[in-house]
């Protein structure tokens, strides 16, 4: 192979034929004769190819340039920069074995374009197992690493980044999915997920433990948790507030369902939207509990005193209505157990569980039964203020008494003139006809008849038939005996009808008053009075309604109707009014109270038993809520001494739940995961101090401090832009903060096992971890002394040494460069 020198060369010694040999030590100049010409070394090969070594004229300053041809401005392979310390591949090449960059100072390799993206690419065997690795090491040992693993599928792909030696995985990423091996120190900074986001725990700033998720998913908040913008401070005792600021037209401070999204039931069972289910409730000795309850209301509290402020209608719990759609329906169901008011109930209707109407209370008050009304042996029929007239049945006997003024039974409410019966309190009684004349009362030893007596029979007192007295004024005296239904009974009426039209009524009691009285008029006055000193009676009744007796079929059966009761112009009225009094005001002893209508009460609800429940709804698709019309906070949950307050879905306490409270812990257990919505914020901190959030006008979540500053400023600290796989933290970038460090030295000193001490000045020498908390790269907290990393800092020490370095490097070539002219100018 020959060598072409063009245009000429000039050499210390001769050329032979064939080779060239160059002694000497002056070397090979190429000099062109013009200043435009190429100085080159062509390298000819046997076929078309060529590759020329040279200077390119045609461009300033132009690097020492390796080509393809003969033409050394096109089909460039490779150069050397004349300007700079740099090595430039203009075209793809490859490196058949390692490539090695050595030497004494800082080295590194750029990969730059001028006009277009510039890559780095490892490119490793296809099959799987084969990884791509970039692997970081100090002074021949591996200190870290980030690998490609190439398995078969693109989802099962890893890449990991290895910290301590190799030794420690500290950052996963598969597919989506990004894994922390080790605990992530965000410091002001946001961390971002476009996707889901698996980590143990939560911490505060200060390494308080906020919120922890376990390998079943299962959330626990150990601290007290609080919702909402209110401003609230919940008690250390409280597992969940609920406290919400509102100017809204329908302010809530817990919604269940937003009436808008359908609850689909796939299996049979029961469906309860809200359900307060204890597991137990514990009272430890000596600890008195006043009132335990499963929920509790608390009234409004409305404050109407701002100007024009009205308040139509107030309810401390409001049901809508009972739906329409099942077999039985309610709006509100007590399954068992008493059932207690302590003021009034107003209601439409009062049905049995079937459904069959029990009561009726129209608008005006008036009660009407629809069938008959039972009360147990030993119970009182109250009426009055002063409960003056009482009705009972105890044991065999029953009794109506009347303990203030005289007792009047009347065909209508016109006044006395309609009086059939009285009595008064000295135990007079007299019956009257047309309402004004008596004709028959009660004297000393027996009975008075005023007139004449019609009667159609006499009997004795075992019942049997003694006198008959027929229509034309025959008496017949007979033998045939008919037993009491109750001996005890001072009075048995045992009406019988045969009629198979209208309405029958066995007794009626209708009195009418034609004239006002400044106390009270009563339409049935019935009052039990026990008067035996020193003996106990066992059970009495005012009022007894008895079991019925059928024998056919009666489709609608009530014992006790109250029809409805309106007080007139007023357009008022009570059906049923209960002043109270014993153990309850309404005791019912079995079976299901059902209420038509709404249902007010000014006292509490207690609801009791080994399961109480609260039931809304029927099993239909239909909305079923509770509304908590109140102006004051409001808590929600079990007593410090349960186990848990649960909330979910389904019908046993336990399955589908959705959260989990217990003491000073919330837990998210929802198995589909926690939402939550474009734009809302989720806050950490009493003062709103960080929050996170995705920004859907963005398209980006990003978390924020609130105190960046330490004046209160605000601003974000972490984003991720959707399709965005990388972390993007803000950054206050420190100027001039590491020019007094040698910057080299201080890295080697902090690095490397054999570098000496740093010499910070003042006799302070460091090395290692503490020569860069000195400098500030690492900062210890002083509360736990743990060890945090600043990249800003560290990235500020890393340009100053590159400074530092090319500032060396510049001096060096102005000094070799001094020294070439010095030497071309002694002749050299």
């Amino acid at each position: 192979m020959a060598i072409t020198i063009t245009p000429r060369v000039t050499a210390a010694t001769a050329i032979s034929t064939g080779s060239m040999e160059i002694t000497g030590s002056s070397g090979l100049t190429i000099d062109p004769s013009g200043g435009s010409d190429d100085s080159k070394i062509l390298f000819q090969l046997q076929n078309a190819d060529h590759f020329t070594l040279g200077v390119d004229q045609s461009v300033t300053n132009d690097p020492l340039t390796l080509v393809r041809g003969t033409d050394l401005a096109a089909n460039k392979v490779w150069s050397v920069a004349d300007n700079a310390d740099t090595f430039l591949i203009h075209s793809t090449s490859t490196f058949s074995g390692d490539i090695t960059v050595t030497q004494s100072g800082a080295s590194q390799i750029e990969v730059v374009s001028t006009g277009n993206d510039a890559y780095l690419i490892l490119n490793s065997d296809t099959d799987e197992g084969q990884d791509s690795e970039v692997i970081f090491e100090s002074g021949g040992t591996a200190r870290g690493r980030i690998e490609y693993n190439h398995h078969a599928t693109a989802n099962s792909q890893l890449m990991s980044f290895f910290t301590a030696d190799n030794a420690v995985e500290t950052l996963k990423l598969q597919g989506n999915l990004a894994t922390f091996a080790t605990a992530v120190d965000l410091g002001s900074n946001t961390l971002t997920s476009t996707g889901s986001m698996q980590i143990r725990t939560i911490d505060y700033s200060d390494g308080d433990n906020a919120m922890t998720i376990n390998d079943t998913g299962t959330v626990t908040f150990p601290q007290t948790v609080s919702i909402g913008d209110g401003g609230g401070s919940p008690a250390t005792n409280i597992g969940l507030l609920v406290d919400h600021n509102s100017t809204s037209a329908y302010p809530r401070l817990l919604n269940v369902g937003n009436g808008a999204s359908a609850i689909v039931v796939n299996s049979g069972g029961n469906v309860e939207l809200l359900q307060v289910y204890p597991a137990s409730t514990v009272v430890n000795a000596s600890v008195t509990a006043a009132h335990v309850y499963t929920a509790s209301f608390y009234e409004p509290r409305i404050d109407v005193s701002a100007t024009s402020a009205v308040v139509t209608t107030a309810a401390t719990v409001y049901i809508e209505g009972a739906a329409t759609e099942a077999t039985s329906n309610y709006a509100l169901w007590v399954d068992s157990g008493v059932s207690r008011f302590d003021d009034s109930i107003h209601a439409t209707t009062i049905d049995f569980t079937d459904g069959d109407l029990a009561m009726t209370i129209a608008d005006g008050g008036d009660v009407s039964f629809a069938e008959d009304i039972h009360f147990a042996d030993g119970k009182y029929f109250y009426m009055g203020n002063d409960d003056d007239l009482r009705m009972n049945h105890s044991g065999a006997n029953a009794a109506m008494k009347n303990f203030t003024g005289a007792m009047y039974f009347q065909y209508d409410d016109s006044g006395t003139s309609r009086r059939a019966i009285s009595y008064d309190q000295s135990g007079n009684v007299w019956l009257y006809h047309t309402g004004d004349s008596v004709v028959l009362k009660t004297i000393s030893g027996g009975v008075e008849i005023v007139g004449s007596l019609e009667v159609a029979t006499i009997d004795y007192t075992d019942g049997d038939l003694a006198m008959t007295i027929a229509d034309g004024g025959g008496v017949t005296f007979a033998g045939t005996a008919s037993a009491l239904t109750h001996p005890a009974a001072v009075v048995d009426i045992k009406p019988s009808f045969t009629g198979a039209s209208g309405s029958s009524t066995g007794i009626q009691l209708h009195p009418t008053f034609t004239a006002k009285n400044s106390d009270v008029h009563f339409g049935t006055h019935i009052k039990y009075t026990y008067n035996e000193s020193g003996e106990t009676q066992p059970s009495a009744r005012a009022v007894w309604l008895e079991d019925s007796a059928v024998t056919g079929t009666v489709t609608s059966m009530v014992g006790l109707w109250i029809d409805s009761f309106n007080s007139g112009d007023s357009g008022s009225g009570t059906s049923l009014y209960i002043e109270g009094g014993g153990t309850y005001a309404l005791h019912v002893d079995s079976g299901v109270t059902r209420i038509d209508g709404a249902m007010t009460t000014y006292g509490d609800i207690n609801v009791r038993g080994t399961t109480p429940s609260i039931i809304l709804g029927d099993g239909d698709d239909e909305d079923t809520f509770i509304v908590f019309d109140a102006d004051h906070d409001f808590y929600m949950g079990s007593g410090n001494t349960e186990n848990a307050f649960n909330f979910g879905s389904g019908i046993t306490m336990g399955s589908e739940m959705i959260w989990q409270a217990g003491v000073n812990t919330f837990y998210f257990v929802a198995s589909s995961g926690v939402y939550v919505k474009n734009d809302v914020n989720f806050y950490w901190g009493t003062g709103a101090d960080y929050k996170m959030e995705y920004e859907s006008a963005n398209a980006r979540w990003v978390m924020w401090t609130n105190d960046t500053n330490g004046a209160g400023g605000n601003e974000d600290i972490i984003r991720i832009e959707d399709g965005q796989k990388s972390i993007d933290a803000n950054t206050t970038w420190d100027e001039n903060i590491f020019d007094i460090y040698d910057d080299a030295m201080l890295l080697a000193s902090s690095i490397s096992p054999t570098a000496d001490a740093y010499d910070f000045g003042k006799g302070v020498f460091k090395r290692g971890k503490e020569a860069l908390i000195e400098a500030g790269v690492l900062k210890r907290y002083k509360d736990d002394g743990w060890v945090g990393y600043n990249d800003q800092r560290m990235a500020a020490l890393l340009a100053g040494g590159i400074y530092q370095t090319r500032w060396m490097v510049d001096e060096m070539k102005e000094k070799i460069s001094e020294l070439e002219n010095k030497v071309k100018a002694l002749g050299g």
